[in-house]
């Protein structure tokens, strides 16, 4: 586990040089994977249906309690891979090594986390104690995998709804009455040569920074930092291509636990394939529905009248 010093954390994103290195870096990834103009739909099962069209709301997943926690560990073997075989007086891949043997990074003031930045005006953005929600999507309204997951069981006896991702992702940030969270949305990655593509043209971009600004230890440390944080962002939308038939598209929300409890946003916890999961309940704008599809099931001509029935 590596502790982070406070200094380090504010130079990481208070930092001009740095601060304009990743938002090049983010231009290249946006073409990739954060893609906010698609049309998107959420699946679920028959369970959840009155509670999500009566209060219009979605459920949003605590990351640290996914089903499958090792896709959170995915992007690790990604980077080892593409270290390995990288160029070893590299001074990027020395910060990727870095990253790799300390995992974990935790930020030394304890008394600090969580509380309230006093100059919003330089610290605009600031995220402390910070949990990742994630709410999944997916680009295809009919994947025969999916209405077979999501009906429990049931056959193919499940629900979802179509929506546009930009839509949602603007609305999300109108609701929001505070500055300090993050929200990415994009499409995951399954194919592992765009991925390795991915961190090779990371290092490039890290290994040039390096070599221009010339940067000292402290500002060394505060880039491995940045880094770090960066990873944990992409690593949201890297999966390993086995689930590549989900075609999946994901929402991440990133708040300091402060701001669920001061906003009075909705957390509670629910069972998930028989694991409690915490979850952030986020209300959608039903004017963004476009469809709301069921799947291939027995009877169907009487569900849609029955959906039909539920929607006037």
């Amino acid at each position: 586990m590596r502790i982070i010093k406070l200094g380090y954390y504010f130079e990481a994103f208070n930092n001009k040089c740095i601060n304009t290195l990743f938002s090049d870096i983010e231009k290249m990834v946006n073409g990739t994977i954060f893609k906010a103009d698609e049309t998107v739909c959420h699946y679920f099962p028959k369970s959840a249906l009155l509670s999500i069209i009566k209060d219009k709301k979605f459920y949003f997943s605590d990351t640290d309690f996914l089903n499958d926690y090792s896709e959170m560990k995915h992007i690790y073997s990604v980077i080892e891979k593409v270290v390995s075989q990288g160029d070893t007086d590299s001074a990027a891949i020395k910060l990727f090594k870095e990253i790799l043997r300390n995992k974990t990074m935790i930020v030394d003031d304890i008394s600090f986390i969580g509380k309230e930045i006093e100059d919003d005006s330089e610290n605009d953005g600031f995220i402390f104690n910070q949990r990742n929600y994630v709410f999944c999507c997916s680009l295809d309204n009919d994947c025969l995998s999916n209405w077979k997951y999501y009906g429990k069981g049931n056959g193919y006896d499940a629900y979802n709804i179509t929506f546009n991702a930009n839509h949602y992702l603007k609305y999300i940030k109108s609701i929001l009455k505070f500055k300090e969270y993050k929200c990415l949305s994009g499409i995951v990655i399954y194919d592992d040569d765009i991925k390795a593509e991915m961190i090779s043209d990371l290092i490039q971009k890290i290994d040039a920074f390096i070599e221009v600004s010339n940067p000292d230890s402290n500002m060394m440390r505060a880039l491995e930092t940045r880094l770090f944080y960066y990873i944990m962002d992409i690593s949201l939308f890297f999966k390993d291509s086995a689930y590549k038939d989900e075609k999946e598209y994901r929402f991440v929300l990133g708040l300091d636990n402060s701001k669920i409890r001061n906003n009075a946003l909705e957390y509670d916890f629910r069972f998930a394939n028989d694991i409690l999961v915490p979850y952030l309940k986020i209300p959608f704008d039903k004017d963004m529905v476009e469809l709301v599809g069921i799947g291939p099931c027995m009877n169907s001509d009487l569900s849609s009248k029955r959906l039909f029935a539920l929607l006037q």
